[in-house]
């Protein structure tokens, strides 16, 4: 066997030569995948027999690009030739000593081959497609609510820009030139479905712009004078695919940014995404060679280069990635990491987006980058009016607008908007099925006073149960009916509410979204929303949910015992009344029985499914409807836990409305009312004394009703026209000092005819007792076994919590065919 020859190469374009060993008896197909072999991995995508070798002799010198179809003279002192005979053997035209200091072989790409490692030749290929000039890239969101005024971003934005426990766009920008991970975290909208993510990430960039222009800084503001944004997107058209997967998350966020910046155009005429992310080598392509091109585009377009530049980059639906290719998202999130880091121009601001379930933690896990999480606040009711003064729809070609005095006075359309909870997607679409409703009146008139007749027609309980079944259609409520966990106050429809007198917090449900959750539930038998059913069963009084509901919570988030004070969470107790606890049963085992006969004037009593009930007193996992006609509507047993033993706690509600069912008149819920349900509690006083007589009775009032959604009001007192902050602490501090024993003792105190003389001023004169119209209020009597003697002399001297208690939930009834309050 002969000696091996070194041969110099240099592929056609570059400027850095690279020698290959080879026996001079091998052949020229030997030598291509011999060169292939040596320039891994920038000829990994090719074939070996794809390449085009040309034989010359060009003395070699450092760093000058070697072109083959611009060799000068000199270079051509001896005309290439074409090592085109894959047989023939390398000593034929190299003989066993090529010359030394010389470039021996032009190696050539096949023609139409990118260079995914040069900037020139992806310029140039990207070219070819590129969207026609002023024509937009395709937008994130083009739905219906697209043109909506963008409500609710201002904390979004203040968190990306200010930062939070990390750094914002403002301090990375003033360290641009530091590449530190813990100076460049990586933002990200992580929220529930429907949330706004993707129109927040479609708006950021100007709304990035506007907040630079407010600052003094003159560096910011022509910094982002210079701005540019691509949206990327992993969903709808550009959806992810095996080839995200099988190139690797660097190339395909890569290709994606090429595509966003180049190609996508909003009328959806571009070549695919899938089209490049096929691309043969495709994989060798980089973030940071993707910025080259780019950065090198925007200088060609007349760019100021004096000045930073800026490029806003927001990155869709990340979980679509994650849920096909966890492993490639890690890689995405790190090639986004990089751009983070760079300290060269352009300056990056990548935003990550997407839906979760779960800890946003378990999505980017394997990342070792920060992450800046923004919030994303629900609508308030004002918003939902606001987008609604706003709307334009148009019917025959004319344009119409929600009157001021609907808008604003049309009891209705406040309440649905109030059920759908400030989702911006379910917002969205309660007003185009509203519009599509309005469209199919006869006669749309012009003047506002018919035009607000004309909107009242419209079929609001039509537009909600016709977004009930939309929402239902789009949002897999099934999956979700499974676990409970803690959100924070930007993630879906879950608001986080603190409580002031706790360190808890309040979960708040729209109703529209819990009637959705709860239908979900229904054939699944172990989910905890199973206990919520009778919140939209039309056939049952909420209240008797509510009890188990409650009980059922408590149990499911790991409680075995709580205070009165957390049970009846919203009554006021005396200072001087027993701290009790009682136990909670296992949430599996509570249920609601509705009896036929009287209790506790029957000692066996039967329940609608024909079950015999004997022990109701030793029941501790069972919440009773009582028997028509009952002095008690119902009531509850639990173990009464103190320090010494374990006692029972009977609990007998009463059910009283403020609008019968069957009436249209309402009847204020005043002392008279109680007066009469607490002599029906004596009845049961009598009954229970004699079969018990070591129990001892404390007596109380709360009311299950709450109006608004936003109130945190320490009792229903801060609801009544012209009480405000002022008067509303006046009475509670006064109930502390001393209970009000009637009416007129209330009257007789000192701010009541400063309180009616406000209500006269502003046209309303109330009964002071009265609560909200269509309330329901709740009465409670305990009776417990109580051997301590100080304890029994507190329970009797005390009112159990007579002041109203806050709602739990709104007092609705209804299905999934979506009926209103």
């Amino acid at each position: 066997m002969t000696g091996e020859i070194t041969i110099f190469c240099i592929i056609d374009g570059e400027s850095t030569a690279f020698p290959v060993r080879i026996p001079p008896t091998k052949t020229v197909d030997e030598l291509k995948k011999a060169i292939k072999k040596e320039y891994e991995p920038d000829l990994d995508y090719l074939s070996a027999k794809k390449l085009n070798l040309y034989y010359l002799s060009i003395p070699s010198a450092p760093k000058r690009q070697i072109m083959l179809n611009y060799l000068t003279i000199e270079e051509r002192s001896k005309e290439p030739e074409e090592l085109d005979d894959a047989t023939s053997e390398i000593s034929e035209f190299f003989g066993t000593a090529p010359p030394k200091k010389t470039i021996n072989v032009i190696v050539q790409r096949p023609l139409g081959a990118v260079i995914w490692t040069n900037t020139s030749s992806i310029l140039a290929l990207v070219k070819q497609y590129e969207r026609l000039i002023g024509t937009k890239q395709a937008p994130l969101v083009t739905s219906f609510g697209s043109e909506f005024p963008l409500c609710r971003r201002e904390e979004t934005l203040d968190v990306l820009w200010n930062g939070s426990c990390y750094n914002g766009v403002f301090e990375r920008f003033k360290n641009r030139k530091k590449s530190d991970k813990g100076l460049n975290p990586i933002p990200l909208l992580a929220c529930g479905p429907g949330t706004g993510k993707s129109r927040s990430l479609q708006e950021i960039g100007g709304m990035l712009r506007e907040k630079a222009n407010s600052y003094g800084d003159q560096s910011i503001k022509s910094a982002f004078s210079n701005m540019v944004s691509i949206n990327i997107c992993y969903g709808n058209g550009t959806a992810v695919s095996q080839f995200d997967n099988k190139i690797g998350g660097d190339a395909s966020i890569a290709v994606r940014l090429l595509y966003g910046y180049f190609i996508s155009n909003k009328d959806s005429d571009s070549k695919p995404v899938d089209f490049f992310l096929q691309k043969e080598g495709i994989n060798l392509l980089s973030v940071s060679r993707a910025m080259e091109v780019i950065h090198a585009d925007i200088i060609r377009r007349g760019t100021p280069t004096n000045n930073p530049i800026v490029l806003v980059i927001s990155i869709d639906e990340v979980n679509h990635l994650h849920n096909a290719y966890p492993g490639t998202l890690r890689e995405v999130a790190n090639a986004i990491g990089k751009l983070s880091l760079r300290t060269i121009e352009p300056f990056c601001i990548p935003i990550m987006a997407g839906t979760i379930q779960g800890p946003i933690e378990e999505m980017l896990m394997g990342s070792t980058y920060r992450i800046l999480h923004l919030p994303l606040p629900l609508l308030t009711d004002d918003d939902v009016i606001e987008i609604g003064r706003r709307l334009p729809p148009t019917i025959d070609g004319k344009a119409l607008h929600l009157t001021e005095d609907y808008l604003k006075h049309d009891i209705l359309l406040h309440r649905s908007i109030a059920d759908i909870g400030g989702v911006p997607r379910a917002v969205e679409h309660f007003y185009e099925h509203f519009v599509n409703r309005l469209k199919k009146l006869k006669k749309i008139p012009d003047k506002d006073e018919k035009l607000t007749e004309c909107l009242r027609n419209v079929d609001i309980m039509a537009v909600m149960q016709s977004l009930a079944v939309r929402l239902d259609t789009l949002y897999p409520f099934g999956n979700y009916v499974e676990f409970m966990t803690p959100v924070v106050e930007w993630q879906g429809p879950f608001l986080l509410e603190r409580a002031e007198e706790h360190d808890i917090y309040h979960i708040r449900i729209p109703y529209l979204w819990l009637v959705l959750l709860i239908s979900a539930s229904y054939s699944q038998s172990e989910s905890p929303l199973k206990y919520w059913t009778a919140f939209i069963d039309p056939k049952q009084d909420v209240s008797w949910a509510g009890w188990a509901l409650r009980l059922c919570l408590f149990s499911y988030l790991g409680k075995q015992t709580v205070s009165l004070q957390e049970l009846f969470a919203g009554a006021e107790f005396d200072p001087e009344f027993p701290e009790f606890k009682v136990e909670i049963p296992e949430h599996r085992n509570v249920t609601v029985h509705q009896l036929l006969e009287m209790s506790p004037n029957h000692e066996i009593a039967k329940d609608v499914d024909g079950k015999e009930h004997t022990n109701f007193l030793q029941e501790f996992h069972k919440i009773f409807v009582n028997g028509k006609g009952a002095p008690a509507d119902g009531y509850m047993q639990l173990r009464l836990q103190n320090r010494r033993d374990i006692a029972s706690l009977c609990l007998f509600c009463q059910m009283e409305w403020a609008e019968e069912k069957d009436s249209k008149t309402s009847s204020p819920i005043n002392q008279k009312t109680i007066e009469k349900e607490i002599e029906k509690i004596a009845e049961v006083n009598e009954v229970l004394k004699k079969r018990c007589p070591s129990l001892e009775c404390a007596f109380g009032i709360f009311s299950n009703r709450q109006i608004a959604p936003k109130a945190n009001l320490r009792s229903h007192t801060f609801m009544m026209p012209a009480v405000g902050e002022k008067i509303c602490k006046e009475i509670v501090s006064e109930r502390k000092k001393r209970r009000f024993e009637d009416e007129d003792d209330f009257k007789k105190r000192p701010w009541f005819n400063f309180l009616m003389g406000r209500a006269a001023r502003v046209g309303t004169l109330i009964d002071p007792m009265t609560p909200t119209e269509g309330a329901a209020s709740l009465f409670l009597q305990a009776h417990a076994h109580i051997h301590d003697p100080a304890q029994q002399a507190r329970l009797r001297n005390n009112h159990f919590g007579d002041s109203l208690m806050k709602a739990c939930c709104s007092n609705h009834s209804s299905s999934l065919n979506y009926t209103t309050r």
